[in-house]
């Protein structure tokens, strides 16, 4: 069996995810569920698609791992939300091929 990929890996775009979410919203009669679990399934595409953390990681991510901060921006004096997330290690398998290497 090759340890090396056969593909190449390409980032999602912001179009990508914007698909992604609209779609989840727009389309909800198709699954089905309660709004928080459509939510939680949003902020895990948004992590992911953001981040490119793996589903390893986010799966169990847990609220003490995630901290908050309001920040102003010193030019328009606009506040912004941002989240500094602290993620464990998740690497099934240690392969000494890089995708530097395909």
């Amino acid at each position: 069996m090759a340890h090396r990929q056969q593909f190449h890996k390409a980032e999602a775009t912001s179009e990508d995810l914007f698909l992604i979410l609209n779609t989840i919203w727009q389309r909800a009669d198709l699954a089905p569920c309660e709004p928080d679990v459509r939510t939680d399934f949003c902020i895990a595409i948004l992590l992911a698609g953001i981040t490119g953390f793996r589903p390893g990681a986010l799966v169990p991510l847990r609220y003490d791992q995630v901290e908050l901060s309001l920040i102003r921006d010193p030019t328009t004096r606009r506040t912004m939300l941002t989240a500094t997330i602290r993620l464990f290690h998740n690497k099934l398998r240690q392969c000494s091929d890089t995708q530097d290497d395909v």
